[in-house]
């Protein structure tokens, strides 16, 4: 019934301009109805009218509705809302900061990356939201910057908006990080620990190699975190790496992934291993992953 009386409503103002293109439009809005007259609505209103709207039914509507309002509403005037955010109190701050997540610019991006750093965690975490609503060929870039400086941004906010888009951005990043230098590809190397899956080893693998020890280091740490089994090839060869906590990593996750295929390699890195800690890691491993294939008899009695 509601829904009728406002395409009768929007009928009579076509016809008569007598009915308010704001009440028509809250009421479409709400009903999730007419949203391709909602343009023409809009354009009819006042400035004090359009924001008044938005901050009307925003909390009432859906996601793709409050993109497609913030799309009709900021798309020429955005600018103000960056402007205006430092005179409003913090509920009027979270509400743009939500807003501003629908407004594709590299500005408003890096806005938001700003106040993600908030010691305020309201909004430091709302800024986080709007950021995974931004296109990652905007985010990405920046987000990178981000965590090469961590007593700035948590590292762990930044990584909630990553994982937010890990299907957008892990192709990106396996295309890329060739091109980058030693010190952006850790930063890759650390993201690809977080949010990668088998498709991240043919990269790590060639990063392996790398002349970089601190590189090869956070290799080791990121297959420590897929803790995939597939990776078993790239870690055996780092049980011969130069550098102690690459091998060190090494042994510990081959430890936790417990392939058998990894023993005869262990026992002979064991003859040559001179670092007393890595050596006592070694035949830890070797333990626990000839434990692990023993098979568990249960004894049971019948009743």
């Amino acid at each position: 019934m509601v829904i009728k009386v406002a395409f009768t409503k929007l009928k009579m103002f076509i016809k008569t301009g007598k009915t308010s293109p704001y009440v028509i439009a809250k009421e479409l809005l709400l009903n999730n109805e007419g949203l391709g007259e909602m343009k023409e609505l809009i354009s009819k209103m006042e400035e004090k009218e359009k924001d008044s709207l938005v901050q009307e039914v925003w909390d009432k509507i859906s996601e793709d509705t409050q993109k497609t309002l913030v799309s009709l509403v900021y798309s020429e005037n955005w600018e103000k809302l960056l402007k205006i955010y430092w005179d409003l109190d913090e509920e009027g701050q979270i509400r743009t900061l939500e807003i501003l997540g629908f407004i594709p610019k590299r500005d408003v991006v890096n806005f938001l990356l700003d106040q993600l750093k908030n010691k305020k965690e309201v909004i430091s975490l709302t800024a986080g939201a709007a950021l995974k609503n931004q296109p990652p060929d905007l985010t990405l870039e920046p987000m990178l910057e981000a965590l090469m400086q961590p007593e700035q941004w948590l590292p762990s906010r930044v990584y909630l908006v990553l994982r937010e888009q890990r299907e957008e951005i892990l192709p990106f990043l396996l295309a890329k990080v060739n091109e980058l230098s030693p010190q952006v590809q850790q930063v890759v190397v650390q993201i690809l620990g977080e949010i990668g899956d088998d498709s991240c080893l043919p990269v790590l693998e060639k990063l392996a190699k790398s002349p970089d020890q601190f590189l090869r280091k956070r290799v080791g740490e990121a297959l420590g975190q897929l803790r995939l089994k597939s990776s078993w090839p790239i870690l055996v060869r780092l049980l011969n790496d130069p550098y102690w906590p690459v091998r060190l990593h090494a042994v510990e996750t081959l430890a936790e992934l417990g392939v058998d295929k990894a023993l005869p390699i262990l026992e002979e890195r064991k003859l040559v291993e001179k670092d007393p800690l890595i050596l006592e890691c070694i035949q830890e491993a070797i333990e626990k992953i000839e434990d692990a294939k023993i098979p568990i008899t249960v004894n049971w009695v019948r009743k």
